[in-house]
């Protein structure tokens, strides 16, 4: 079975007995000692038993019990409760969804901005000019043109002139 990673957290849970510094929420560090109780039970159900369907029931349950383990040992040395990480998991979805790999911030508006209004921030400054862009309207004063301006080619830069990476 997947013995290993129970004497992980076995091994963790006895460290964190001699430093309990590790430890900043005992209910979660509790609930991982008693997880890890079930599972040595679990263990010694199945080898007892002996049978093939059980012990395939009992392996799974071993898994899903030292998952929730390593959970709990994560929230009890992160110092998190169960709805702060369910919040934490939440957003992280959220930015990998969006194929991002940061959250989008939001800056709200100032306090003066706020009173002023929706309707403030297209009112130019006092004293100041307001410029409207509008993609749809020409200017009829303007220059032609047949279309958008191609960028010229940069020259190519021979790798003798400047070394093997061109910087310029």
């Amino acid at each position: 079975m997947m013995a290993g990673v129970t004497t992980a957290i076995v091994v963790f849970i006895l460290l964190a007995q001699a430093f309990p510094w590790l430890i900043k929420n005992k209910t979660q560090y509790y609930l991982a000692f008693a997880t890890v109780i079930v599972i040595l039970l679990l263990d010694a159900l199945a080898h007892v038993v002996d049978t093939g369907g059980f012990i395939a029931v009992v392996y799974f349950f071993n898994c899903v019990l030292q998952a929730s383990a390593l959970i709990f040992i994560f929230l009890a040395t992160g110092g998190l409760s169960p709805k702060e990480f369910a919040d934490e998991v939440g957003q992280m979805i959220e930015v990998v969804r969006r194929g991002e790999t940061t959250k989008e911030v939001i800056v709200p508006l100032s306090e003066s901005a706020y009173r002023a209004g929706p309707r403030a921030a297209s009112r130019p400054p006092e004293g100041g000019k307001a410029y409207v862009i509008d993609d749809a309207e020409v200017p009829a004063s303007g220059p032609a043109t047949a279309g958008p301006a191609t960028p010229a080619r940069p020259n190519p830069v021979k790798a003798a002139e400047h070394g093997p990476l061109p910087l310029d």
